[in-house]
């Protein structure tokens, strides 16, 4: 997944250069961006579900990890 990611950040688009021939996605860039946009946005909301369901169980849970630290902030930003 994140071979395709860096791959696709990478790549010329036919589309960039000659603007009216975008809508058409000769190389098919856009058809892959937006199919690996959806397995990434799977997998992160897999990680949140995950870090949320591991937070709820304990009470006074402490952060582990970056994620757990950035679900607290948004919890209490104060």
């Amino acid at each position: 997944m994140l071979d395709e990611l860096f791959l696709l950040n990478g790549v010329l688009d036919i589309g960039d250069f000659i603007p009216w021939l975008g809508f058409l996605d000769l190389q098919g860039h856009i058809k892959r961006m937006k199919a690996l946009s959806k397995k990434l946005d799977r997998f992160l909301e897999h990680v949140l579900d995950e870090h949320n369901a591991r937070r709820k169980g304990v009470e006074d849970y402490v952060a582990k990890d970056i994620v757990d630290v950035l679900l607290e902030l948004v919890d209490d930003p104060n």
